[in-house]
């Protein structure tokens, strides 16, 4: 397999793994914060994990915006990228 292909495969699979977890995180964190202060997990809970999150996610959407960009010409995943980092 040659470099280039290789690499987005490994990209797309970064980015499924990515999207997968944060959909783990949203789903799971309204249990998990209700839930904290009775297994002692408040410490995970803080707003560190939080903003490493938001900009984990946050570069890895400009990445992808801009990859795509290049490869496709087409903005169209821009109408998805900029409300999700909003809400």
């Amino acid at each position: 397999m040659p470099l280039f292909p290789r690499l987005r495969h490994l990209l797309d699979r970064f980015g499924a793994t990515g999207s997968l977890l944060c959909a783990v995180h949203c789903a799971v964190l309204p249990v998990l914060l209700a839930a904290a202060p009775s297994l002692g997990l408040s410490v995970w809970m803080s707003d560190g994990v939080e903003l490493a999150l938001v900009c984990f996610v946050t570069l890895l959407g400009l990445f992808s915006l801009v990859w795509g960009y290049r490869r496709h010409g087409a903005l169209r995943a821009l109408g998805f990228l900029v409300p999700g980092l909003v809400a």
